[in-house]
């Protein structure tokens, strides 16, 4: 499972990239979130941790074997709240010591 390939008993990980995608699968954020997910496991051994914000996020998890992916719903009050707060969240429910957060369109 890469779940326990990154966590430890504690339920905190090392380190990985830390990322968040809201929106549908099929959405040019989406699509630029698959090439940083292709990007990191091309050119790095680290996990990559993808938070989906109301989105159905559904990348082949054979593909990109160091993938995990969260989801959190967003509330009509949260839906509001600037794209920075997303960023926060990935990085805090990442639950990893050293979180490097990207985003997508960094690429």
């Amino acid at each position: 499972n890469v779940y326990y390939s990154l966590y430890n008993a504690t339920g905190w990980g090392n380190d990985a990239y830390v990322t968040y995608v809201s929106g549908s699968q099929n959405s040019l954020d989406a699509s630029m979130t698959d090439g940083l997910i292709q990007t990191v496991h091309e050119f790095s051994q680290r996990h990559i941790i993808v938070l989906c914000v109301n989105a159905r996020c559904d990348w082949n998890l054979r593909l990109y074997p160091r993938l995990i992916v969260m989801h959190v719903r967003a509330t009509a009050a949260t839906q509001l709240l600037p794209p920075e707060y997303w960023k926060w969240l990935a990085m805090i429910v990442s639950r990893v010591r050293t979180g490097v957060q990207l985003d997508s369109s960094m690429m």
